[in-house]
């Protein structure tokens, strides 16, 4: 008997490849506020303080925030009390405008973008009228 041998050649191509893209999971920013006054009652001719905590709940930064708080008629910000503080170390400007309410639009903008998950303070105080 005559033993065959069979010979078997295999070719591999490879060709370069890139993948461009980036996964990104990061959630979009979301400003979460809270406002509290001292005292909670108060008569004419009282100062009320006000503090509006803030917090950016997502991943990424938020631009351009602006609070604006709208007292009632009955309270009159107080010059000069208004002080914005920034977990990053930012800051702000304020500014008061009246309103059609007989009352005043206390505008806070803040500096810079605030990233994802950073925190400020915003406290002002009013007179009550």
């Amino acid at each position: 008997t005559t033993g065959s041998t069979q010979a078997t050649q295999t070719y591999a191509t490879f060709r370069p490849q890139a993948t461009v893209g980036v996964e990104d999971n990061a959630r979009k920013g979301e400003i979460f506020l809270t406002k509290t006054a001292t005292p909670l009652i108060a008569s004419p001719g009282d100062t009320v303080s006000f503090s509006i905590q803030f917090r950016n709940l997502g991943d990424l930064a938020v631009q351009d925030v602006r609070i604006i708080d709208n007292p009632t008629p009955r309270l009159a910000y107080v010059s000069g009390t208004g002080q914005i503080t920034v977990s990053t170390g930012g800051g702000g400007s304020l500014t008061v405008v009246p309103n059609n309410e007989g009352s005043q639009l206390v505008e806070f903008l803040l500096d810079e973008p605030l990233p994802g998950g950073a925190t400020g303070t915003i406290t002002f105080d009013a007179l009550v009228r």
